[in-house]
């Protein structure tokens, strides 16, 4: 980048508060027009996310690359908007120690690249790209990895792909980037081999995490954002 290329140009839809280099941000846009508020310095310098109240998008979160300027929309804001986003240090081991404790935010956002490198090594990374290369790398594909015993097998010693376990999967080819999200849950049912589960479900009702009657095993969400680059053709 040029110093004069001042937010590439961009100075509606683009911010540069420390004279460095404008950030790739998330937004909340207001009206599902134009009015935009800045909510987080999510990293990087490639994708903005725009989470849309009001009009056609309502809802939905819009995903657009700084440099092709071509746009996707989620078919939700659930999973990204309002989501805790995680110190770099965070890794597997903390996630499932504030399922365990009761701690920490019920929803988290996670870019940290170690455990993101840790799911991109994962047989359930390997199964969710093979689907999506076959169905010929579309502009937005979600999908349900499995897990069960063989999952855990074949996970290893990837404690990170042991710990989300089955998840879902959602692919966002925004031109020059793809962006990848992926959700898991924990809950009391996550870990419990247990046949009364299976049984007796009322007795095991997965519970709310709401910062005022924090419980040991309440349920977290954590999404795991990837933003790999894409090859020119």
């Amino acid at each position: 980048m040029s110093p004069y290329n001042f937010v590439q140009n961009s100075p509606i839809n683009r911010v540069d508060p420390t004279g460095m280099i404008d950030e790739f941000v998330e937004m909340v846009n207001n009206d599902g027009t134009s009015t935009k508020t800045k909510v987080s310095d999510l990293g990087g310098d490639k994708v903005d996310f725009t989470h849309v109240k009001g009009g056609e998008h309502d809802g939905q979160t819009r995903i657009e690359s700084r440099v092709t300027g071509k746009a996707v929309y989620t078919a939700s804001s659930k999973g990204l908007e309002g989501y805790t986003q995680r110190p770099l240090g965070t890794n597997w081991s903390s996630i499932f120690k504030e399922f365990s404790d009761g701690t920490g935010p019920e929803n988290s956002l996670i870019t940290n690249p170690g455990m993101t490198q840790d799911i991109m090594l994962s047989p359930q990374f390997g199964e969710a790209a093979k689907a999506y290369m076959a169905g010929g790398a579309p502009d937005i594909m979600g999908y349900n990895s499995s897990f069960g015993i063989s999952g855990a097998i074949k996970s290893g010693s990837n404690m990170t792909a042991q710990m989300i376990g089955k998840s879902r999967y959602s692919f966002y080819n925004v031109g020059d980037q793809l962006v990848i999200t992926v959700m898991d849950s924990k809950s009391i049912m996550s870990y419990s081999l247990n046949p009364l589960v299976k049984i007796l479900p009322d007795s095991w009702v997965n519970k709310d995490r709401n910062g005022t009657d924090i419980i040991p095993e309440s349920t977290t969400n954590q999404t795991y954002l990837m933003i790999l680059p894409l090859k020119k053709k």
